[in-house]
């Protein structure tokens, strides 16, 4: 049905034109082999302004863990031709970073706001458009390694997840969908004790 304040569709089923409209681009997935470090640089990218409403804040999957404080300087960068060319802060919001891979070991990239493997490697699956810069990921990063998933997109991949949803008898054509754990997200004050201040900060 309708909402007739705002004239979009509330409930019922998803319809393959829903899809399309909410993805238009349709970007392709890609996976990035990237170090710990050149992953936490990125998400301290998605960190400024968080908190402010300027509209920058990570979106990841179930299997992240983030903790993290806004009584911290953010990552600023050098931007030339819409392109972050350079890092002029590196920030230091990000306190703790854990990954846990489906059926996987928890993988601890930051801990109490330090990388204890900063050149280890981790594999992550995100959009062609983010691996190459777009929207300021992996800011400063060359060289990165990445590699197409053939007939993987966007639109591919929620279909895709909603047909495995509906299989396992849990989506139900979404009435009543929640999240399976509401603690994933919660705001917990979190300041800036123990912060270090990175070189080129405020």
């Amino acid at each position: 049905r309708l909402d007739p304040s705002s004239y979009t569709k509330r409930g019922g089923s998803i319809r393959l034109l829903d899809v399309q409209t909410a993805l238009r681009f349709n970007g392709p997935i890609v996976v990035v082999d990237a170090t710990h470090a050149a992953l936490v640089r990125t998400v301290e990218s998605a960190l400024r302004g968080a908190g402010s409403g300027k509209g920058h804040f990570p979106q990841v999957s179930a299997g992240v863990a983030l903790r993290y404080t806004t009584d911290a300087p953010e990552q600023t960068h050098v931007v030339e031709a819409g392109k972050v060319k350079a890092i002029r802060c590196m920030g230091a919001r990000v306190r703790d970073l854990v990954i846990t891979p489906a059926g996987g070991a928890p993988i601890v990239l930051v801990k109490d706001g330090a990388m204890p493997t900063p050149n280890a490697r981790i594999a992550i699956a995100t959009l062609e458009y983010l691996a190459g810069g777009g929207d300021g990921w992996f800011p400063g990063v060359t060289g990165l390694a990445v590699s197409k998933i053939p007939d993987v997109t966007e639109q591919t991949a929620l279909r895709g997840f909603l047909a495995a949803e509906e299989q396992a008898g849990r989506w139900q054509r979404g009435a009543g969908y929640v999240d399976e754990d509401p603690a994933r997200a919660r705001v917990v004050p979190v300041d800036g004790t123990g912060v270090v201040v990175p070189p080129g900060c405020p």
